[in-house]
């Protein structure tokens, strides 16, 4: 059977992962970590590249910790604006396909990063 653990927090923030991973994630001993986190970020109007830096910075200390360990990038999930939401309005689903085109450049520079691709299919 394979053991999982979700460290997923409904509403959380990319940066808020860099003070939670070590005992949520590193402490656990990993045999692969799946990323799947920014879209909270950019409804919010945080720029692309911080997101993805964000993420990266994740992404690298976890290798670093679990050389290893596969490290799974995803893609962000479409999103719709909340209705009532103006600010949200205005930013997506733009800011989504923003921080997924920066996303996949990611194995590029880290090759021992694996994109995975939820978009696609759920925007279909």
């Amino acid at each position: 059977a394979l053991k999982t653990a979700n460290r997923g927090i409904s509403g959380d923030l990319v940066v808020n992962l860099r003070h939670r991973l070590e005992g949520d994630v590193l402490a656990v001993n990993p045999r692969g970590v799946v990323l799947l986190m920014g879209t909270n970020d950019a409804k919010d109007g945080k720029p692309a590249a911080k997101i993805v830096a964000d993420i990266r910075a994740a992404a690298e200390k976890i290798h670093a910790a679990h050389p290893a360990a596969p490290v799974i990038v995803c893609r962000l999930l479409p999103r719709a604006p909340r209705p009532g939401q103006a600010k949200e309005a205005a930013l997506l689903p733009a800011a989504i396909l923003e921080v997924n085109a920066l996303l996949d450049r990611l194995p590029a520079e880290l090759p021992w990063i694996t994109l995975a691709d939820p978009f696609t299919p759920m925007s279909l």
